[in-house]
C-alpha cells in the first residue's frame, strides 16, 4: 500500500485505512469503512478548549494545533506557517507533499468566532467592503485549492467555488465542544468528525485539472502573478522583504522602467 492518492487504500498515520473515494461521503460518514483515528480530532478540540479557556487566545494561538491536525489526517503532508510571509498577505499555511515538496493547497485561518459567512459573502462582491473580504477574494481568484477555517468550521474551495463545508465543533462562550451529528444513531456515531475528516482528506488529496492549452496556462500564471504582486507590495509597506529584493527594486527604479511600471504606493 502506498501513501498517495494513486492506490485504492492509502494508509493514514497510525496505520488506519483511509475511506476510499468510490465508497462516497455518505458511506464513510455512517461508518461503513474505517476512517482516520477519531482521537486525532478529539485531541485537536481539547487543545482548542485549553487555549480558549484563559480568555486571551488569538488566531495565532491555535496555529500549532491546526498544523498538527492537517499533518495527522494524511501521511506525507507538511503544513508550513511562515509568520512574516503571512503578515505580507499570504495565506496562513502552504500545504505540501513531503516526498517531493509539491504544494497541494493553501489554508487561511481566522480566529474562533469570526464569521466565515460574512467573509465569503463579502468576497463574492465585485468590490468587497472589508479587509477580510478583499483578502479572501484575492485568494479565491488566485489559488485553485483553498481551505478557509475558524478552527472549528472548515470550508473547501476549488477554483474559487465552495466545494464542501464541515463543522467539527461548536463554540458557546468559552466552551469548545465536539459537534454531534443530527439524525439517527448511525449518523450520530460519527458526529462532526466524519464530515471533517472527509473534507480535509479531499482537500489534501485534490489534484488540479491538467493544463490543456497555452491559454489556460497563461490564465493560471496570471492569477498567481497578481497574488505575488500584492504580497510583495505589502512586504515593502511593512519593511519585511529581504535585502536582495529591496536592492533589485532600487536597481530597477534607476534603470529604464518608468514609474507606471511599479505597484502604486511603492515609489
Amino acid at each position: 500500500m502506498g501513501d498517495g492518492a494513486d492506490d485504492g487504500f492509502p494508509l493514514r498515520r497510525g496505520g488506519v485505512l483511509d475511506c476510499p473515494r468510490w465508497l462516497g461521503r455518505a458511506g464513510c460518514a455512517v461508518g461503513v469503512f474505517r476512517m482516520a483515528d477519531a482521537g486525532i480530532f478529539r485531541d485537536y478540540v481539547r487543545q482548542l478548549q485549553a487555549a480558549v479557556s484563559p480568555g486571551n487566545a488569538t488566531e495565532h494561538t491555535h496555529r500549532p494545533a491546526l498544523k498538527a491536525l492537517l499533518e495527522s489526517v494524511l501521511a506525507g503532508i507538511a503544513a508550513t506557517n511562515e509568520p512574516k510571509r503571512v503578515d505580507c498577505g499570504a495565506p496562513d499555511y502552504a500545504v505540501s507533499r513531503t516526498r517531493d515538496g509539491l504544494t497541494v493547497g493553501y489554508v487561511e485561518a481566522k480566529d474562533i468566532g469570526v464569521s466565515l459567512d460574512a467573509i465569503e459573502r463579502d468576497s463574492n462582491r465585485k468590490d468587497p467592503s472589508t479587509p477580510n473580504g478583499r483578502q479572501f477574494k484575492r485568494y479565491r481568484e488566485s489559488l485553485p485549492n483553498l481551505l478557509l477555517t475558524d478552527y472549528v468550521e472548515f470550508r473547501w474551495y476549488v477554483d474559487g467555488q465552495r466545494r464542501a463545508v464541515a463543522r467539527l465543533a461548536d463554540v458557546d462562550g468559552g466552551r469548545v465542544a465536539l459537534r454531534q451529528a443530527q439524525g439517527d444513531g448511525r449518523q450520530a456515531q460519527g458526529g462532526g468528525i466524519a464530515e471533517t475528516d472527509a473534507l480535509l482528506s479531499d482537500f489534501l488529496r485534490h489534484r488540479p485539472a491538467p493544463v490543456a492549452s497555452p491559454e489556460e496556462l497563461a490564465r493560471r500564471m496570471a492569477r498567481l502573478t497578481h497574488l505575488v504582486r500584492d504580497i510583495v507590495a505589502e512586504g515593502f509597506r511593512l519593511g519585511q522583504l529581504s535585502a536582495d529584493v529591496s536592492d533589485l527594486y532600487r536597481a530597477s527604479k534607476n534603470d529604464s522602467l518608468g514609474s507606471h511600471d511599479f505597484v502604486p504606493g511603492l515609489l
